[in-house]
């Protein structure tokens, strides 16, 4: 009896817990532009509650998601550290705008889970540190392309 009264206790717990990021494959297709995510550490996801995922092939690209929903969307937003290259939430992160396509000069978001780390990024690409509040509004008034 013991034993079932922990295990549905366990089992209650886990239930309980907040949705958590999966990992992002090379290849998988971007949420919103359709386009093969190519490097996993340029990546986000948004977390709905219920535990599904949806993965975005930048920041820049979930950002500019965000802003095209009519209603504000339940959930979490994740973004990989790019030090790390492990998931955090954005809303704690610190970001720096980079060249991420030397080829097409193409240009997205870097996020950092230590605000030095992102303050010596910024030093190395002549950018500047934001927050995310700053990466969403660039979402609004500069979207990215794509569908």
């Amino acid at each position: 009896m013991r034993a079932f009264t922990i295990l549905a206790l366990s089992a209650t717990l886990a239930a309980c817990a907040a949705p958590k990021p999966t990992n992002i494959v090379a290849g998988e297709a971007c949420y919103r532009c359709k386009r093969p995510i190519v490097q996993a550490e340029y990546a986000a996801e948004q977390v709905q509650p219920n535990g599904l995922g949806s993965k975005f092939r930048t920041v820049h690209c979930m950002a500019t998601w965000i802003a095209q929903q009519r209603e504000p969307v339940d959930g979490q937003y994740y973004v990989t550290d790019f030090a790390r290259r492990r998931f955090i939430k954005a809303e704690r992160a610190s970001f720096v705008r980079v060249v991420i396509n030397p080829n097409t000069m193409e240009r997205d978001f870097i996020a950092f889970a230590d605000a030095d780390a992102a303050a010596e990024a910024a030093r190395a690409n002549q950018a500047t540190v934001v927050a995310w509040a700053d990466v969403l509004e660039m979402g609004r008034a500069q979207p990215v392309g794509g569908n």
